[in-house]
């Protein structure tokens, strides 16, 4: 991870924090961009208390590549970090080159930003990114600076934290349990919600000072937020925002054959007949074997990982294949293969389920074993109630994804509370991994996730003052010209987003949430507030027509972002 980050300027802390079960995670943390004037009041985040740096007694060990070398579980357990040095020049020479020719544009830049320079004791607000299935902490940082997220975000005046869950590359250790035990891997991605989420946001929060925090995940990142927000909505006070990209809970729409193949064939229960507990193990001789299959044959990559989740030519720069691959797969267990295998086997469309672990409670020897009975009280397992949300929520969709395919983004939004849908923005060109590997992506993405997050604990206010309103008003005319009056009067993304929630939270009649669309999208010039009102009454609505409506409505009313970035609701 250190070679991703440090050549470039920008410091780099790693963290540790111990999970009640034990595993050991290891958490990455940029605390700001790479001008020494951003360093000026580092440490806190917007709305807490003053922060810190980090302890000393995480050990810093990544000198590049993945990071192989194991931590000492000891030090590990700790609960600080630990700055990792400078290493090389980047071969700078004598003149000005054009990344020092791009700070200087940069710096000019960072006084208008949250917590930048010019102002001693400015405090920076926390954001914490979490990568998707088989995926890691350096999937944020892999396009360099100006292109991937943990880089613009530090440039724009945040704390950045990137999580690893349990068992991938950068947290493979355990108090007392070994990869090569079993028992290391008897996990699912209920356990990375309710376990690993928790723990790693909490000791940001603690190392920071802050009360809350910004969180932006990816695929199954997207997934085990959506677990946390609704199995304990207390979190909702910690949580103000959730930026979700490439959303997967409903997974009724997977087109990705071998994942299809994978659930169809039952090869989870194959898998744990032969003893087989991780899946795609991460190691330094694969991931090398990968980047130089796709130095030799590109093309085989590229239609592999189109296969898989989908893949755009236009958006991703197929020359650095190679170095993705270095770092991905990062790996996980057969059993969180088999979570995802059980829902897409589920009749149920729109459900997330817990693991079903099954109504046989012995061995045919007798002995005690798993079972729903036992893990839930139940014979069947429990689903997740969305609808328990009490976070705002911001949802991103690709139409050449695979694996998070809209028509199941579509059925998420229905089962989300309206009152919090701030953003639902469809990409019509992008795959599952172009939020993260897509070089326009700062330009057709990080935008308005900037000005999602640049609101800040705002946000929520806006929302709930506007769901308040909205609950309160009988007359079905008043929210939508509530709407309209506060779209044209107001700026901000916040602003539009709570006057069109409003106003879809308290209309019952069809033509009323795309009239409130069209009104805020018209008066509202920001690119996050046509996305907030189609959220807002697609999510308003339960009939496809409708939903395709107000987003024909928002698309026509409003100003389109550069780059084509689209304003539709997520439907197939």
């Amino acid at each position: 991870m250190a070679d991703l980050i440090v050549p470039h300027g920008y410091p780099l802390e790693e963290h540790f924090v111990t999970t009640g079960d034990g595993y050991i995670l290891r958490l990455f943390r940029v605390p700001h961009g790479r001008h020494p004037r951003a360093a000026e009041g580092d440490g806190g985040a917007a709305g807490g208390g003053g922060g810190g740096g980090g302890g000393s007694s995480g050990r810093g060990l990544l000198s590049g590549g993945r990071g192989w070398a194991k931590a000492d579980a000891e030090a590990a357990a700790g609960s600080g970090g630990e700055a990792l040095a400078a290493q090389g020049g980047g071969g700078r020479r004598g003149g000005r080159t054009a990344e020092q020719q791009q700070q200087q544009e940069e710096e000019e830049e960072e006084k208008q930003r949250p917590g930048g320079g010019g102002g001693g004791g400015a405090r920076r607000p926390v954001v914490h990114l979490q990568h998707g299935l088989l995926g890691a902490g350096s999937d944020w940082a892999l396009n360099g600076p100006g292109l991937s997220l943990a880089f613009v975000l530090a440039d724009a005046g945040y704390d950045v934290w990137m999580g690893n869950v349990r068992a991938n590359s950068y947290s493979r250790n355990h108090t007392h349990l070994e990869p090569a035990d079993p028992a290391f891997w008897a996990f699912t991605w209920d356990d990375i919600a309710l376990k690993d989420l928790p723990a790693m946001l909490k000791r940001e929060l603690e190392v920071t000072g802050a009360d809350s925090l910004a969180y932006v995940g990816h695929s199954q990142g997207t997934t085990v937020a959506l677990a946390l927000l609704s199995a304990r909505p207390e979190w909702a006070r910690r949580v103000h925002l959730a930026v979700l990209l490439a959303p997967v809970a409903v997974v009724t729409h997977v087109a990705s054959p071998p994942l299809v193949a994978l659930a169809k064939l039952n090869t989870d229960e194959i898998f744990t007949l032969l003893g087989i507990s991780e899946f795609l193990p991460s190691s330094e001789a694969l991931s090398r074997l990968d980047g130089q299959l796709c130095k030799l044959e590109p093309h085989l990559c590229v239609n592999l990982i189109a296969m898989i989740c989908g893949y755009s030519l236009q958006n991703v720069d197929a020359s650095r294949l190679p170095v993705y691959l270095n770092y991905t797969p990062s790996g996980t267990s057969v059993a969180n293969m088999a979570h995802w295998s059980q829902a897409m086997r589920l009749a149920d469309p729109a459900a997330m389920p817990y693991f079903d672990y099954g109504t046989r409670c012995s061995t045919i020897l007798g002995a005690p074993r798993a079972c729903n009975q036992r893990m839930y009280g139940q014979l069947e397992p429990p689903r997740y109630n969305l609808s328990r949300i009490d976070t705002p929520l911001a949802l991103f969709t690709g139409g050449q994804d695979r694996l998070a395919d809209p028509a199941d983004a579509a059925l998420l939004a229905s089962a989300l509370p309206r009152r919090w849908l701030a953003s639902l923005r469809h990409q019509p060109a992008y795959a599952h991994l172009d939020y993260l590997w897509g070089v326009n992506a700062r330009r057709v993405v990080y935008g308005e996730v900037l000005a999602l997050l640049g609101e800040g604990p705002a946000l929520r206010a806006h929302m709930a003052a506007a769901a308040a309103a909205a609950a309160a008003e009988d007359t079905p005319a008043a929210p939508a010209a509530a709407a309209a009056e506060a779209a044209a009067a107001e700026n901000t993304p916040a602003a539009a987003a709570a006057a069109v929630a409003a106003a879809a939270a308290a209309e019952d009649t069809p033509a009323a949430p795309a009239a409130a669309v069209a009104a805020a999208a018209a008066a509202e010039d920001t690119p996050a507030a046509p996305a907030a009102a189609v959220a807002a009454a697609a999510a308003a609505e339960d009939t496809p027509a409708a939903a395709a409506a107000a987003a024909v409505a928002a698309a026509a009313a409003r100003r389109a972002p550069e780059g084509g970035a689209g304003g539709k609701a997520g439907a197939a």
